[in-house]
């Protein structure tokens, strides 16, 4: 098995790439709800603010999902990209091929 650390990397890009643009959903529900707040003064308003309200929640669970997950791939990439260095060293060792 090898390690494409390039692909791994582009998969990680990937996924910030995903939650830069959920930031930008998030900041554009915020400016939506403040453009009703201000256009509108009704009963109606309060229930599309909780709507909205619940949009930005799900949106900020969605960003840490995303940028968690991200995370996870480049520390599992960096783990099996250490264990492949050391599985080559003791290989190289067991041949006696090695520093002696």
């Amino acid at each position: 098995m090898s390690l494409d650390a390039a692909a791994v990397h582009r998969q990680e890009q990937e996924l910030l790439a995903c939650a830069e643009s959920l930031r930008s959903a998030k900041h554009k529900a915020e400016l939506l709800k403040s453009g009703v707040h201000q256009a509108w003064r009704s009963e109606e308003t309060a229930y599309l603010s909780a709507a909205i309200d619940k949009v930005i929640a799900e949106l900020d669970q969605e960003i840490r999902r995303t940028e968690q997950l991200a995370e996870e791939i480049s520390t599992a990439c960096t783990r099996l990209r250490v264990e492949a260095e050391l599985l080559r060293e003791d290989l190289f060792l067991e041949d006696g091929e090695g520093l002696f």
